[in-house]
């Protein structure tokens, strides 16, 4: 049903992989592109396939723009993934994920595939990284699921062996070390304000016993002559 009107949706154009159980897609709310008008028939059909295509073909866009020297070479429609390929030999396109992709940088990803050893997580620009287990765990305790959509941090980064590790967890616990120490700081510097006075009290009574012990010394002496 499209704004009232019904409309056909072939089982081919649901999506790029092939699709087992069409029951799953029923009374499920979805985005679809007219491919087809037939008036003399009042018969409309819509894909959800294309909008998929397209926007693969806008990843595609993205990454020669950003990797100009990197040739896309094949799409793989489905399992989401961009083939590269080089132009010239001696250029590589883990020299700009470098760049991209630091240590400590934070990126969105999704997690696409979970293993006994931790889950691999699609990343931008077509690229892929992996967080253990331990780095999985959510705010609340929970552990991500697979096609859950998070905030990663790069804790590792390797460009010969094209590795990039993951973390979500440090990226809340990175967060609350960090106003942790901003409250430290701040406790330590009002404590030093609070000190301050108090040393100079010290010091002006210090003086002035001195002062007493000095005028207490002199009259003593004089008594003596």
């Amino acid at each position: 049903d499209v704004f009232g009107i019904e409309a056909f949706l072939p089982g081919s154009q649901i999506d790029v992989k092939p699709i087992r159980d069409y029951d799953v897609f029923v009374g499920k709310t979805m985005e679809f592109k007219v491919v087809k008008i037939n008036q003399e028939f009042k018969n409309v059909v819509v894909s959800h396939k294309a909008l998929i295509e397209a926007e693969l073909e806008q990843q595609k866009k993205e990454i020669i723009g950003k990797l100009e020297k990197v040739q896309v070479l094949e799409i793989d429609k489905e399992n989401r993934r961009l083939s590269l390929g080089h132009k010239q030999l001696e250029e590589n396109p883990w020299d700009v994920f470098e760049t991209v992709f630091t240590v400590g940088s934070i990126h969105e990803g999704t997690i696409i595939e979970l293993l006994d050893k931790g889950a691999v997580v699609s990343l931008p620009y077509g690229v892929e990284g992996f967080a253990t287990p331990k780095h999985l765990v959510k705010e609340d305790g929970s552990q991500a699921q697979l096609d859950e959509k998070l905030q990663f941090k790069v804790i590792e980064f390797n460009k010969e062996a094209k590795r990039i590790i993951l973390s979500h967890s440090r990226v809340f616990e990175d967060a609350a070390k960090a106003e942790e120490k901003a409250e430290r700081k701040a406790a330590k510097k009002s404590s030093k304000k609070e000190e301050a006075p108090m040393i100079q009290n010290q010091a002006a009574s210090t003086t002035l016993g001195d002062i007493d012990a000095l005028a207490a010394l002199k009259e003593q002496l004089e008594g003596k002559k």
